[in-house]
């Protein structure tokens, strides 16, 4: 097979060191890979510019100094050098090396896309979307990824894309299999008590207040109810988002009792936080493309209650690998939900075969695989 280059939009670098999803995939996808890969990214000051992550994988990191982006990406608006021409001369370094032009896979950007294909031929490109994206630039020949059938659907509704591969995200299994995790007492939870777990990002689509209103109601009823929220909530955003960062922190104050904000927690050390829960909820309002949080819940043997919406219900089943919330999505809904799982007599059952799924199909081997069978179709 050709070698082939992940190209990460300019937003994180690789390893990430906070919930990024997209490139905590490529990060693990690049280092558990047989072929020949490269990964270019941003980087940050203090990293090195070129790393070896395994045997056949690199990571080539764009470095652009403050001063650089301040002038010409602020102020003037007028870059001369800009991140896709960046990635092409590097493309273009390796490529003298090897002697062939390698395949180029653009991650989760059409922007990105549509810029790097002035200057490479499209022929040997890949997009790679890992959630739902305005389609008016995207073209019908596009040859594109997708990490569930749902969100494969979508783009072929959309854009009358044909050629598309479901690619799923996955987990390390040697990770979740360790049966280690952070102490309680970190997040000042007692043992006794019954914890219910919300990890990403604290958005509206996400569900976040609907979910803080029903473990209050269930609060009222037991003490010993607690929510733990794992996001950023320190980050000041815009608009929109920035008023429901706000409104998340003011229901969290209210319910100082029964509501610990954890703060955003690298993807690494998530398999440490997932334990500490009696059950993850997933309330989103929105529809999830696939959702890494319920399958790393899953490959930890904590039982998931999720959102009925997206492509999230392609791996858990309900009383299989997990339970579905029901519509229509409510405070009181959610909570009633939440105290009928726990009572469940199947629960423990459900989530050991969750994790055996998790642990068996979706380890990122099996996500290095199903990317090379869909690379080996096209090329």
């Amino acid at each position: 097979m050709k070698k082939f280059i992940f190209v990460a939009p300019e937003f994180h670098s690789i390893p990430p060191i906070h919930a990024a999803a997209v490139e905590w995939w490529i990060y693990n996808v690049a280092k558990i890979s047989q072929a020949n890969n490269l990964v270019i990214c941003k980087g940050e000051r203090a990293e090195k510019t070129v790393e070896k992550v395994s045997e056949y994988g690199t990571i080539h990191r764009i470095h652009t100094s403050r001063i650089y982006k301040r002038f010409f990406r602020k102020w003037s608006r007028l870059d001369p050098y800009p991140y896709a021409k960046r990635v092409i001369d590097i493309v273009m370094h390796y490529q003298s090396q090897d002697g062939e032009k390698p395949i180029l896979i653009i991650q989760n950007s059409i922007s990105l896309y549509n810029s790097v294909k002035q200057f490479y031929p499209e022929k040997l490109m890949v997009l790679h979307l890992h959630n739902k994206h305005k389609v008016v630039d995207l073209r019908p020949e596009t040859k594109l990824i997708t990490p569930s059938h749902f969100l494969a659907d979508f783009f072929h509704a959309e854009a009358k894309i044909e050629n598309i591969k479901v690619v799923p995200n996955g987990i390390d299994k040697e990770l979740y299999q360790q049966r280690t995790s952070w102490k309680r007492e970190r997040f000042g939870l007692k043992n006794d008590e019954t914890v219910i777990l919300y990890a990403g990002r604290l958005d509206k689509g996400k569900g976040v207040t609907e979910l803080m209103d029903a473990v209050n109601l269930l609060h009222k009823k037991d003490q010993n109810i607690k929510l733990l929220l794992i996001g950023d909530h320190a980050t000041v955003k815009k608009g929109e988002r920035e008023v429901y960062r706000k409104k998340v922190l003011d229901k969290a104050a209210k319910m100082a009792d029964s509501c610990i904000l954890a703060g955003s927690i690298p993807p690494a050390d998530m398999h440490q936080v997932y334990p500490l829960a009696d059950l993850t909820l997933v309330p989103s309002l929105g529809e999830e493309a696939f959702c890494m949080v319920a399958l790393e819940s899953m490959a930890c043997g904590v039982p998931v209650l999720v959102s009925p919406r997206g492509g999230i219900k392609e791996f858990v089943i309900p009383e299989n690998s997990g339970f579905l919330l029901q519509e229509p999505l409510s405070p009181e809904s959610i909570a009633k939900d939440i105290s009928d799982t726990l009572l469940r007599d199947n629960l423990n059952v459900v989530a050991e075969h969750a994790k055996e799924t998790a642990i068996s199909q979706y380890d990122w081997s099996n996500v290095s695989v199903s990317l090379s069978k869909a690379l080996a179709e096209w090329f």
